[in-house]
């Protein structure tokens, strides 16, 4: 994706996107809307995930529509993302990344991966 794409999905983040690590099931990434466009625009720009429908069950709510990324699909998207977030939702995407690396390659490996890029 370009600047100006990651720069505008950066925003859609900060109010729209939840970042989550689960130490079981690991990193995921979900942003939601009423509105399928703005969602497409994340499966368009990323290459990744599709738009998935959610009828909600009472009449207080609106559909919406949701795109998920998983693993290190969410870590790409959080790299190309992170430069544009701002405050807690860049520091939470640093955190989930160290996380994830921990989790997927092991401590002593994650060591040695951040004493090389040191």
């Amino acid at each position: 994706m370009n600047p100006e794409q990651a720069a505008y999905l950066a925003g859609l983040f900060e109010g729209e996107g939840c970042i989550y690590y689960e130490p079981k099931s690991g990193l995921r990434l979900v942003l939601s809307n009423t509105d399928r466009a703005l969602v497409d625009c994340l499966v368009i720009f990323t290459g990744i995930g599709v738009a998935n429908y959610k009828k909600m069950r009472d009449n207080m709510r609106k559909d919406a529509w949701y795109w998920t990324a998983y693993s290190w699909n969410a870590v790409a998207v959080l790299r190309q993302l992170i430069p544009y977030m701002l405050g807690d939702k860049r520091s939470r995407a640093e955190q989930v990344i160290e996380q994830h690396h921990k989790r997927t390659i092991g401590r002593s490996m994650f060591d040695k991966v951040i004493g090389v890029l040191s």
